[in-house]
Order: C-alpha cells, then structure tokens, then sequence
C-alpha cells in the first residue's frame, strides 16, 4: 500500500528497516479521466472464489478528484454480485461518500448499504475503503480510514453463487456501453473470501504490500507504469485498461527507508520561496497533504524563507541536498526523512508532528543561532541527534555587570570539558550549588557537565557562537524534588530545543511560585511568559518539600530571543524605570484584580527578584514589606495609594515612564515625587525625569489612585510642613488650610483619616501606631505628603 503514511513510533524500526525490500514495487497508481476509462478483468479460477462467498474482504484506495468524480461513479463492479459506488449522500454537489450494493438472486434485486453521514471521504486525497462481510457475528460494516461508517448495523449478505459468467469492471458497471466512469484516481484493489479483522488492513500504516494467500480472489497493486494490461497477482491473468487511462508515479526510490506518494519534486530553479510554483516539477506548491522530495545537485537549495508556513505530509531530503528555514518561517512536516549527507539548516521553526529520521546523524540536523534569533525545533522522536548553536556576545571588562548569561542544556546532560562551552582562563562558568546556597565557578570546583533542566551562569571574553555537538535532542519531560533548599530562588533551565511557555502545558507546580527570565539589555529579570531555548530561568520555591515539572508539552515556537511582555491586560499600569546610562531598565507592574488581596496572592504576583547591581531597579511593597514586580491587589477604590521603591546604582538622570496603562480608575493616576514634592498625573505625561544619587532612601515615590477625584489642578505644595512628636501629627502652614489628612503604612493602606478644619496649625493625636508610616495632607488643590517616624 502506498497512500497514508502515518508511522506508529513503536513500529518505527522494524516498518522501515525490516521490510523495505517489499517496497520495490510499489511505484504506480491508476488516473481515470471519467471519459469511459474503465479495467476490465474476465471470470476465471480466481475470481471466482468470491462466488456465493457468505464472508469476505473488499478494499480500494481511491482519491476523488474535485469537479471530475460525479454521484454514481462506480469504483468496482461484477454483474450480478456486488458494486462499490461513489455517491453525494446528502445532495449538496461534493461526492464525498460511498455505498455498497450486492445483487440478492432471490428478489433479482439490488440491496444498498450506506454510510451514516456524508464526507466521510476527503476530496483529493487518498482514502481507504473496506468492505467486511462476517457470517459468524452477522454483520456487513462499511469502513473509511480506519472508521466504521455503516449507516446502522447490517445483517450479513453472502454473494450470489454463481450460475454464468461474472466478470470484474474496475472504474465502470459494464463493458459494451460503460456508465459512471469513475474520476480521479484508484490503486491496491483486493477482493478476499474472508472476513479481515479491520485491525489487519493498510488503513494507515506504511506497511508491506499485501500478499497472495489461498483466500484472495483478485489483488491489483497496478506497478506495471505502461501498457495497457495489469496482472491480477492472484491468478497471474491481467486485466485490460480501455480509453484515457493515466499512469502516475509514486516517485519510489529503491532502498528508500520512508517511500513518498507525490508527485512534488522540488527542482530549485529559481532562488527563493518555497511557495513558488515553478520551483516544483509538478508547477504547483504542494499542500500538507502531500508528500514531497528534495533531491542533491539543484541549482537552488529548498529554502522556507520570511512568513512562509509550509506544510507537507512526508518530506525526504536525499543524500547531499540542502534545505533551509530562516527568518521567520514556519515548516509543518507530519513525517520527515533526513538521509546521509544531507543537511537541514534550522534558524527558524520546524514541527515534526509524528516521525523524525536524521540518517546525517548530528550532521544531518544544525539548529543556528545568532545574536538576534535561534532555531526551533518541536518534535517527539526520541534518539534524534543534532548539532545546536547558542550566540553568546561577550562582556565588556570595564563593566562587571555587563555580558552575563544564564544558560541551559536542549540536549540532556553535556560534558563541558573540551566542549564549545569549556571557559578559558578569562570566561567565567558557574552553576548554583542547592546543597550549600553558593555559586560554585567552573575554574576550581570542576563540575563537569551542562545537566538537563539547570541553569547556569556565563560570561565570555570574546562574541562567538557555542555549539552542543553531537548531541541528541531531548523531548521528555524533566522532573525536580524538593529544590531550593538554601534559597528562596532555585536556577532551572529549558531542557528543550524550542522555547517553552511557562503558562500552557502540564507543569507538575508543588509549592512552586513564578518563574522569571533575565535580559541581558535591562539587566533584570521580568516575569516568564515564553522561556527561549538554551535560557536558564528562576522560580521561587515557597516550601522545602515542592516538586516541578518542565513538561514537553509546554514547547512552542516563539519569534523573540528573549522574554518580552508585550502582551495588554486589563487594569494594569506597568511602569519603567531607566536611568542616562547603558546599563539596562527595569520594569514594575500594579494590576487590579477582584480576586486579588493585599498580601501575596501566588497566581496573580510576582515577588521582586534584583538584577545587576548597575541596572536600576523598581518595585511595590505589601503591608508585609514583601516586594514585587508584580503587585495585584483588589479594585482601585477612592483614596487608593501605592508606595513605588527605586534602588539606583549610579549618580544621574533618570526617567519614570508609562508603558502600559490600561487601569479603569474614575480620577487620574498620579506620581508623587517626595523628595522634590512634585506632582505628575501620568494619565496625560508619559514620562517624569528627576536626578537621583546611589545609596539615597528608596521609598521616594508614590503613585494615587482616584485619591484626586473631582480635582482638576491640584498641586504639590512644598510650604505644608508635616511631622510627628511622641503619638502625634503635626500639620503647620503659613497660610491657614483646611482638608483631609490621611495616614498610610508602607504599603499604602490607609490607616487613619480625618478632616481638618481650617487652621494654620493641626495636631492629631494617634496612640495606636507605631512605626514608620506615611502622613498625606489633600485640600484647597494641594497636596503634600512627608514620611514620619511614630514613636
């Protein structure tokens, strides 16, 4: 059989290798044009086996071709015993169906057994169709693609025996004058007189042409390629081909391991796309069902190139061609097929959706990277090796906190020594050790590999690109227990040669928080969504007994190198913070969720995790002085503030700006600058510059949230003087003013109210608090808020 090739992993091994010598055969089909093309076979010795048959087998491959197959088209015919019929079930033009007919001696009538639904065949391409008759159970069962469509359950019917002569038209009902001639295209017709269990038919698998037993009545495998005659293999008697009967080829090549069914040919006549129909022998693209080769020594190697999604059943890359996918271009292959010295050069995304043979072994398969994307690849094959690439840009020696990368194993445990990845006396290599909650450096400690699922830190005098060689690509789950023994945080890595998605798939989450992904242009680490290949990542454990699972499932293919949220959520404001110099930003996300609370609510925050100690940093707190880059709390009501800490690692100018805001709020959003007592409603400025100096007090800012309702101009006002003495406030100004006073802890919950009078002098008295909190002064336009220490 030659028509679907969906290869059972289990089988790989011995459907490839263990009967290939049958496939020498297997290289024609039959094309019926509808114009009176029909075969037609003579009653013999064989044949007649079926006479009067109370069990039996009747199977076809067939694809109907669009606009030339019609309703009643006939695929098999004997007068007199039984006909397979194509036939448009529910009117709506597309003959996309079938029925069974057997002629009953008793009534000299017609019985038709039909399908339960209409299109249970697919229209231009190949489909399997078994008829099955069991005199034991009772049951006459119509089959398409490994199916049971019968249109309800059918009591056996024998064949009429025979009482002259029953010949076999193959295409048509009758010689003289044939009718219905079938349109499109016919191959591996067998007539048996038993009842095939379904489970031994060629529905699916590849698999060794049908043999000749005593129970088979006709089997056509149609590989003569020319002529008009074709050998019925049971009997050795040919039938006859009459009128416009096309042979077409399945482009078999001896000693081919994973024979192909199409006839696209890839010529490479011209550079480009794949997707440009000249470049195939056939003139037109081929589409994800069919199957297609791509020999050596074309003037142009396959390339899939920028936005090009090709899909293909099978794909056979033959020994010395060449085949690429770059840019951002996507490749679909159910089945592919790498021989020796050929070589697939991967910089975009491949998916291989049911079998991978690289027979180039880690030659045949090289995953590129450079300094802006990586080759993906997503795939299931266990034993695939390869060759996979990771750009690493080197360091600059007068910036420490320049140049460091986190890395990871896409190819299971990797020996370091004498590997792309072995550092030099002036690179840096170092992995976390759980048990003592220390970084232990290559140089000395002398570990020994790259182990799958950890991350690792590096640092390289010189730009280059790393290579894991002749390696094979792991595809299995990768599980951890009980991690961070020592620390809050624990190093993993992306076991995978794709990139992987931290919030689809089955991850195994057992007292396991979020996870975060560094860039090495902010020098900080943000929140994971999509984890790239060969990029380690942190996750915060929350207890010493967790477990984790880095699960295959979660592999996707992602166009970015590194983690970038660009992705707009309801009622967020995402804040950034960079300063005058290069080196890095960092981001700091308030979100409102009704499901949220004030303390740290695992599904919706994310706990602050610091970078280099040059980049600037950002951050919330709670009422639990925890910090975030992610704070989720309820819905912003009236009177809302938010406490926003910076930590500066250099002297200069810096600027706060709105990246997102998407925050439904009835007021405006505003930044409160403490220490310049400024006032910016970021709801119409995007950005605030000030000058900050390293080491200075971080809790300099504050961001209000519907605080000002209904205040359209209000101002910082630097002449209100707020402090505290022993358990009171103390509000004095040069003019006398009246308005609210509101007292916040250090997570900007408001602890205290109350409205004042107007005076020049206020004293509130506050036996009950102690600590450091927030006093804010709202009245007459003005505002002004001061730290205070209560005793």
């Amino acid at each position: 059989m030659k028509k679907k090739y969906k290869l059972l992993l289990g089988l790989t091994i011995s459907l490839f290798f263990g009967i290939s010598s049958a496939f020498s055969q297997n290289q024609y089909y039959l094309d019926l044009d509808a114009s009176n093309s029909y075969l037609y076979y003579p009653d013999d010795l064989s044949l007649s086996l079926m006479d009067g048959a109370i069990d039996y087998t009747i199977e076809a491959w067939v694809l109907p071709v669009s606009g030339r197959v019609n309703d009643g088209d006939v695929i098999l015919y004997r007068d007199q015993s039984f006909s397979l019929t194509m036939y448009d079930g529910n009117g709506d033009g597309i003959v996309a169906d079938f029925y069974f007919s057997v002629f009953d001696v008793a009534t000299s009538s017609w019985i038709d057994y039909h399908t339960l639904n209409d299109h249970n065949l697919s229209m231009d391409a190949w489909n399997h169709i078994a008829i099955i008759n069991n005199s034991m159970d009772n049951t006459l069962e119509l089959y398409a693609n490994d199916a049971d469509v019968s249109y309800s359950l059918y009591a056996a019917q024998p064949l009429s025996p025979s009482t002259t002569t029953y010949n076999l038209f193959i295409g048509a009902d009758q010689m003289a004058s044939p009718n219905h001639s079938f349109g499109g295209y016919l191959d591996e017709i067998r007539l048996k007189n038993i009842a095939e269990v379904p489970s031994s038919l060629q529905m699916y698998t590849y698999r060794q042409e049908y043999l000749v037993d005593g129970n088979t009545a006709a089997l056509f495998h149609f590989n003569e390629g020319s002529g008009t005659a074709t050998v019925n293999v049971a009997s050795g008697n040919n039938a006859t081909l009459y009128n416009t009967i096309t042979w077409r080829s399945w482009r078999y090549k001896s000693g081919r391991s994973l024979p192909l069914y199409t006839t696209f040919l890839w010529n490479g006549t011209f550079s480009g796309s794949s997707l440009y129909g000249p470049n195939w022998d056939t003139g037109e693209c081929p589409s994800e069902s069919d199957d297609v080769i791509v020999p050596s020594g074309t003037a142009n190697n396959l390339e899939i190139a920028e936005n090009d999604n090709f899909k293909v059943m099978n794909l056979t890359l033959e020994s010395g061609a060449t085949m690429s996918i770059y840019g951002v271009g996507f490749a679909t292959i159910q089945n592919l097929e790498i021989e020796a010295s050929a070589v697939l050069n991967l910089e975009s995304f491949l998916t291989v959706e049911n079998t991978l043979i690289n027979g180039n072994g880690a030659n045949g398969i090289i995953i590129k990277s450079s300094g802006n994307e990586i080759g993906s690849l997503i795939h299931d094959q266990s034993g695939i090796d390869a060759t996979i690439e990771r750009h690493i840009d080197s360091y600059n020696p007068g910036d420490p906190d320049d140049g460091w990368h986190y890395l990871s194993s896409p190819v299971g445990d990797y020996t370091i020594a004498s590997s792309d990845f072995e550092p030099s006396a002036n690179d840096d290599l170092f992995a976390w050790d759980d048990a003592t909650g220390m970084w232990l450096n290559y140089h000395g400690t002398g570990f020994t590999e790259l182990e799958k699922g950890i991350g690792y830190l590096c640092a390289f005098q010189h730009s280059a690109t790393h290579t894991f060689a002749n390696s094979t690509i792991n595809v299995s789950d990768v599980v951890f227990n009980n991690i961070g023994q020592n620390s809050t945080w624990e190093l993993l890595g992306n076991p995978f040669s794709s990139a992987i998605d931290w919030n689809s798939g089955s991850w195994g989450k057992i007292n396991i928080n979020g996870a975060q992904v560094y860039s090495n242009d902010s020098r900080n680490w943000s929140p994971a969504g999509v984890i790239p290949a060969t990029n380690g990542f942190m996750v915060e454990v929350n207890h010493p007994i967790n477990q984790i699972t880095i699960p295959a499932d979660a592999r996707v293919h992602d166009t970015q190198t590194w983690y970038k949220n660009d992705k707009v959520k309801d009622n967020t404001l995402e804040i950034k913070l960079m300063g005058d110099q290069d080196k890095g930003w960092d981001y700091t996300t308030i979100a409102f969720n009704e499901a949220a609370t004030e303390s740290y609510d695992p599904e919706y925050d994310y706990h602050k995790l610091y970078g280099q100690p040059s980049a600037p940093q950002i951050y919330t707190l709670n009422s639990d002085s925890e910090e975030f880059c992610v704070n989720t709390m309820a819905m912003p009501e009236p009177e809302k503030i938010v406490p926003l800490h910076i930590r500066i690692g250099y002297n200069g100018e810096y600027q706060i700006s709105v990246k997102e805001n998407s925050v439904e709020t009835e007021g405006n959003i505003y930044l409160e600058d403490l220490k310049t007592a400024s006032l910016t409603n970021l709801s119409n400025v995007k950005k605030y510059t000030f000058r900050a100096i390293k080491g200075e007090e971080t809790d300099r800012f504050l961001l209000h949230f519907n605080s000002t309702t209904g205040v359209e101009n209000i101002e910082s006002a630097s002449d209100i003087h707020i402090y505290s003495y022993a358990k009171s406030i103390y509000i004095n100004s040069a003019e006398a003013i009246m308005g609210d006073i509101k007292i916040l802890n250090i997570g900007g919950q408001i602890v205290y109210s109350q409205h004042l009078s107007k005076s020049n002098m206020h004293s509130v008295s506050v036996p009950a608090l102690r600590g450091a909190y927030l006093v804010q002064f709202i009245g007459e336009g003005k505002l002004s808020t001061q730290k205070v220490i209560i005793q």
